[in-house]
């Protein structure tokens, strides 16, 4: 499904929309109709469903260049103001005609669609269905399937933003995404049509929240909490329960990259989070659910934006995305995004500094072919901070007396990251329902690390011990070769969208040896500052060397009358050069579905991954199998109040077997029989209820347990850091009337307890924090907002590090902030 991802102005929509109300939307849906019925005879196969338009106030200025389908509907989408829909992968192997000159929308999107095999129909005054044309009859003639005008309410029309709602101005955000194909997706089907929970953080709920970490947006996403990583260096999430891989469960534009940094997100549209296991897309990957960040695309129309910001802790920002066609004719698209930020840090000397700068460039070779190249470059600086001492070891609670600007680091152990990350895309029309489809991605990520650490207290609990661990450098380079044939055809009544592909993936490291340096004390209320030279690097070498080759076949069926399956299988083949080992593996996955109308979707899907395990060190000498993840999901999802709204629900038990343990009866050896379970329920909602309110919520119940392991002490235990309890939302609202250029809002969110380690033997305590938004729109591209976070200045923890019933460090979060800034858009 494609969403219409609007960004242009229109006043006289918006006049209709407000003034008229539901009359006028009817009664325009009528006059259609009827001028359908009228022309059917003479259309065009590709307009078979259109309603030509009967006043001139009607119709837009289009100009669409050719170029793939899927890109294609949202340019006509931006540049109509009308909201666009298909059935999953409908659109996906299919390139558009060129559309130029003023016209009905109607007569636009016909035009568009010449020669793809596709028709349309209207859902209400500006909403647009896109369908497969009837088939033609044994003497030649089209059959014209029916031409239907659904009811609409008044939210239908209106200039409209990430396919859900009409909105005044440029400001009015969108948190919802239900029709946008997903590029997490293999197949590119929509989140409302995927057979498992998906959550999709849209670029308006990025620009609304204006985090200062991904954490931030990540905690309104249903199944996921985050972890520190390296002190505080960046994060890592568990996904339902399980830690996400940092080395295959992220991805970039649907290609494996590295997270072992905090990513900028000045180059993100938006990030897609696909629950449960998904080896059948990506092939070796934790079970939990992979990470997707959606990088900005050239568009086909000129864009212009930027933002500054300024706050609290010496923070300051700036952005610059800048979009358009380079030559008249459009074959050629560029887009340039960039960002500088310096400062925000709580904590004394961590001073960090952040900046990179992105170039994508899109190719219309001709109307089958495209062909896209990027490249992006980050650069983060700062100094490692390991958290807080904790006074009395047995309670958390007691770091609340330590100052939250305390610093116990070295003001020689820096973080430096740079990374360099590059790829292409082709894609090529075989015909109207078919699409080759090629992809390479090199990510180069260098990170000299220096890595501090609190080891206890001294003796006499005054003082904290310390230990630093740092290597020269730490290099890694990750490439990615996929290729993928997809299309449909036709088996007798039953309608098939295939996929078939194969991909290469090389992940290479080279290190230097890690040197543990033990530091002196500091006081845990006073600690005084120092630089200890960190030289003299302990000589040797890491290295390791990872080749993974994999093969997968997909088809989704859809049987008529809102039946459909879907059934893939892939095999992966992954060897570790540097051991040497090589572990093979099948995945299957499978899914019933149901639809009743075009807006819900009732499904029921079975999923598997897998995970080699090196080095297992079993009895006998073996060769370890790899760990298997499986996952029975059962869910319902819906749009409702005419697009406006969606709604998710899933209820999955997810379980990961032949995990390595300790072995009781031979130390020191391993047994492939460990066995954790998760069992939980996810809730989510997002888009707008009531006109001017947009929210986007979520709540979570987990059950994840230990079954089975060589340590009895855990067994029957929660899973290490996992959270039992998630709730959160975050909603603005627009004023109505004369106040609508004012935005009030902000989120709240609630995490339960979490274990620090497998025995619960302790734990970091609940937290709710909310925050506050306030915006003003200065002018119809110009926007000035304040974020307040931790309103109410509380003192909660994110993390903490310790085991034996004991802590030795804490890492609060974040106090009491705020943030101003000036958008404008052009």
């Amino acid at each position: 499904m494609i969403g219409a991802a609007a960004s242009g102005f229109d006043d006289e929509r918006d006049e209709l929309m407000n003034e008229r109300g539901k009359a006028w939307a009817v009664g325009k849906a009528f006059k259609r109709l009827l001028a359908a019925t009228a022309l059917a005879g003479g259309m065009a196969p590709a307009g078979v469903a259109h309603a030509q338009e009967t006043q001139a106030a009607s119709t837009r200025d289009f100009d669409i260049p050719a170029q793939s389908l899927d890109d294609a509907l949202i340019v006509f989408a931006r540049q109509s103001g009308y909201q666009v829909s298909s059935d999953s992968g409908l659109t996906a192997a299919r390139r558009s005609s060129a559309v130029s000159g003023t016209m009905a929308p109607g007569q636009a999107l016909s035009r568009l669609l010449t020669g793809t095999g596709l028709t349309f129909r209207f859902l209400g005054a500006n909403a647009v269905r896109i369908e497969r044309a009837p088939r033609a009859s044994g003497d030649g003639a089209i059959r014209l399937g029916p031409v239907r005008v659904e009811a609409t309410g008044s939210g239908a029309g209106g200039l409209q933003r990430s396919g859900s709602r009409p909105v005044q101005g440029e400001w009015a955000s969108s948190y919802a995404a239900p029709e946008t194909p997903l590029q997490g997706n293999r197949l590119g089907q929509a989140a409302l049509d995927t057979p498992r929970a998906v959550s999709v953080i849209t670029r308006d709920l990025i620009d609304d929240v204006k985090p200062f970490s991904e954490t931030e947006i990540m905690r309104y996403v249903s199944g996921i909490t985050a972890r520190n990583e390296y002190q505080g260096l960046y994060s890592s999430f568990m996904l339902r329960g399980v830690m996400a891989d940092n080395s295959t469960n992220y991805l970039r534009d649907g290609a494996r990259v590295l997270h072992v940094t905090e990513p900028l997100l000045f180059n993100v549209e938006r990030v897609e989070v696909i629950k449960g296991p998904n080896a059948i897309d990506y092939g070796q990957t934790a079970p939990g659910g992979l990470i997707n960040y959606v990088s900005k695309k050239p568009l086909a129309t000129q864009r212009y934006a930027g933002s500054l910001s300024i706050g609290s802790n010496s923070w300051h920002r700036g952005e610059l995305d800048l979009s358009g066609p380079v030559d008249r004719d459009g074959k050629f698209l560029y887009r340039v995004t960039g960002a500088y930020e310096e400062g925000g840090a709580y904590t004394d000397y961590v001073d960090p500094e952040r900046w990179g700068g992105a170039l994508s460039l899109t190719w219309n070779v001709s109307e089958d072919t495209a062909l896209n190249v990027s490249v992006e470059y980050n650069d983060i600086q700062q100094t490692s901070n390991p958290g807080l001492p904790v006074p009395d070891p047995t309670d958390l609670a007691s770091a609340d007396a330590i100052g939250m600007r305390n610093f116990y680091g070295e003001t020689t152990a820096s973080f430096t990251s740079e990374r360099t990350y590059l790829a292409a895309e082709l894609t090529h029309s075989l015909g109207s329902d078919w699409q080759l489809r090629a992809q390479a991605a090199h990510d180069d990520f260098s990170r000299p690390t220096q890595w501090l650490i609190h080891t206890g207290l001294t003796p006499d609990g005054q003082s904290t011990n310390r230990e630093v661990w740092y290597t020269p450098y730490y290099d890694i380079v990750v490439d990615t070769l996929r290729l993928e044939l997809r299309g449909t055809l036709d088996t007798g009544p039953i309608e098939h969208s295939v996929l078939v592909g194969t991909d290469y993936i090389r992940d290479k490291t080279d290190g230097g040896a890690w040197t543990i340096l033990t530091l002196p004390a500091l006081d845990i209320h006073d600690p005084v500052v120092s630089s200890t030279p960190l030289d003299n690097p302990i000589p040797g070498k890491r290295r390791d060397d990872t080749r993974a080759w994999g093969i997968f076949l997909q088809d989704v069926m859809d049987f008529g009358n809102g039946w459909g399956a879907q059934f893939g299988l892939r095999y992966d083949r992954v060897r570790d050069k540097t051991i040497p080992e090589t572990a093979n593996a099948v995945s299957p996955n499978a899914a019933l579905t149901f639809k009743p109308d075009d807006v819900s979707l009732l499904y029921v899907s079975y999923a598997s991954s897998f995970e080699p395990n090196y080095n297992a060190n079993l009895i006998g000498g073996g060769k370890a199998d790899p760990s298997r993840g499986k996952q029975v999901e059962i869910g319902a999802k819906r749009i409702w109040l005419d697009g406006r709204m969606t709604t998710t629900a899933a209820l999955f038990q997810l379980e990961k077997t032949n995990i390595p343990t300790p072995s009781n009866s031979n130390p020191g050896f391993s047994e492939q029989t460990g066995k954790v379970r998760i069992r939980g329920i996810e809730l989510e909602a997002s888009g707008e209820p009531v006109k001017g309110l947009n929210l986007i919520a979520q709540m979570t119940l987990l059950d994840p347990e230990t079954r089975r392991d060589g340590n009895a002490a855990i067994v029957g235990k929660r899973l290490a850091r996992s959270t039992k309890t998630t709730v959160s939302i975050w909603a603005t609202y627009r004023l109505p009337d004369a106040l609508d250029a004012w935005q009030i809002g902000g989120g709240l969110t609630h995490k339960g307890t979490m274990p620090i380690d497998g025995t619960n033997s302790v734990e970091v305590p609940d937290y709710t924090i909310a925050d506050a938004f306030i915006g003003w729109n200065a002018a119809d591209n110009m926007r000035l907002s304040a974020n307040i976070r931790n309103l109410t200045d509380a003192r909660y923890y994110t993390d903490a590090t310790g085991s034996g019933g004991a802590f030795t460090s804490a890492y609060p979060g974040a106090p009491r902030s705020i943030l101003l800034s000036l958008d404008a858009r052009f």
